[in-house]
C-alpha cells in the first residue's frame, strides 16, 4: 500500500501572499507546514518530490522567494528520514524496488488492511468467523501463527 496527497477539483491556490502584511514567520511555518503535510502522507520518495514541487509552484505563485521555499524544501525532505517520515512508513511495491522507510517502521507488517467500507462491521464478522480458512491460503499463511486483532 501507499499513499499521496490529493487535492480536490475545487482546490484553489489561496494560500497566504508574500506581499501580505503577516510576520515573516508566519509565511516561513505556512511553507514548511504545507511540506511537512507533503513529507507525513506521501510514502513513496519520488512522489514526494514531485508533489513538494507542485507546493512549492503555487507558492512561488504567490510571490515567496525561491530562497526561502529551496530552504524549506532542504529542511523537510532531510527530515523526512525521521520526524517527518510518511505516516504510513512502509509501502509495499513492485518486485525488487524498494523505499528507504522500508526497514525503519515495522509497525505495518502483520497488519491486514482494506479500504474503508460501509459494510465494515459486516466484513469484520466474515474475517472473525473464517480466520482458519483464510490462514491456509498461501498468501496469508504468513498469519497463520498470530493472533486476531480488530482496530
Amino acid at each position: 500500500f501507499s499513499s499521496c496527497i490529493y487535492r480536490k477539483e475545487t482546490f484553489s491556490n489561496s494560500y497566504l501572499h508574500f506581499k501580505s502584511s503577516h510576520p515573516f514567520s508566519q509565511k516561513t511555518n505556512l511553507v514548511k507546514g504545507q511540506l511537512v503535510r507533503v513529507s507525513r502522507m506521501t510514502s513513496d520518495d519520488r512522489d514526494f518530490i514531485i508533489k513538494s514541487g507542485k507546493v512549492l509552484e503555487m507558492f512561488n505563485r504567490r510571490d515567496y522567494p525561491d530562497m526561502l521555499l529551496q530552504e524549506m524544501f532542504d529542511l523537510v525532505a532531510q527530515g523526512r528520514k525521521d520526524r517527518f517520515a510518511p505516516i504510513l512508513g512502509q509501502i509495499i511495491q513492485a518486485a525488487g524496488d524498494t523505499n528507504t522507510h522500508m526497514n525503519e517502521v515495522k509497525k505495518w507488517d502483520d497488519a491486514f488492511i482494506l479500504n474503508y467500507s460501509g459494510d465494515a462491521a459486516a466484513i469484520k464478522e466474515v474475517i472473525f468467523n473464517e480466520w482458519n480458512r483464510f490462514v491456509e491460503i498461501s498468501d496469508l499463511n504468513v498469519f497463520k501463527k498470530k493472533s486476531l486483532k480488530f482496530t
